[in-house]
């Protein structure tokens, strides 16, 4: 008798930690769809662009970049190293930006399936999620070489959210964008390294970009 009421409280303990696990790898497809959620708008608009850009930027040779033999199979095996950058950028942005009070009222109405707003996250999560994310996405980002880009991003991320300037005069707003633009085509100079080399922007690529910039900002 005294055996088991020794062993019982540890047979407890031990069945409410596995009962932890199993509902949190449960629950995991459910955080992955609500990740997916959060930035599917965004996929389209913003990242599949910008690594197609990446790619025929640096395939185009000497035509737009200082490298004239690029190397096909280097470029297309880098360009998981820029989608991975962008996207996870891209979640601090979305958690950024879809938890202030004026998106949440505008996704409730446009945008019912986004997270906050279909229930999946409130904002004060989204809020503490952003949080632990932000070191986490910056060591990934020095990991993929994007050192120089990434606290740039934090600092318009900053700028374009919290202190309001997408609530701004439109040139303010646009600026921000044109910004934000500038620097994911710039780690695209970083990202699809051919033979030769890693690739820079030569003058008329640098004139091709501006284009570019201006156009998806405006």
């Amino acid at each position: 008798m005294g055996t088991e009421q020794i062993l019982l409280p540890s047979m407890m303990d031990e069945n409410h930690q596995i009962h932890k696990t199993t509902r949190f790898i449960k629950s995991i497809p459910y955080h992955l769809y609500t990740i997916w959620v959060l930035t599917y708008a965004n996929i389209a608009q913003f990242i599949i662009p910008e690594v197609i850009f990446g790619i025929c930027g640096a395939l185009s040779g000497s035509a737009i970049t200082t490298n004239s033999s690029p190397n096909l199979v280097a470029i297309v095996c880098r360009w998981p190293k820029a989608l991975i950058w962008m996207w996870t950028n891209t979640i601090l942005f979305d958690l950024s930006n879809q938890r202030q009070p004026d998106s949440i009222r505008e996704d409730s109405l446009n945008k019912s399936w986004r997270p906050i707003p279909a229930g999946r996250l409130t904002a004060q999560q989204a809020r503490r999620f952003e949080l632990y994310a932000v070191p986490v996405v910056f060591c990934l980002s020095s990991i993929l070489g994007a050192t120089q880009e990434t606290p740039i991003m934090y600092l318009l991320l900053w700028l374009y959210n919290d202190l309001g300037g997408s609530e701004e005069h439109y040139l303010v707003r646009n600026l921000l964008n044109a910004i934000g633009h500038a620097v994911l085509l710039d780690n695209d100079d970083d990202a699809y390294p051919g033979s030769a080399g890693p690739r820079r922007g030569s003058a008329r690529g640098e004139k091709y970009r501006s284009i570019v910039v201006r156009g998806s900002s405006g």
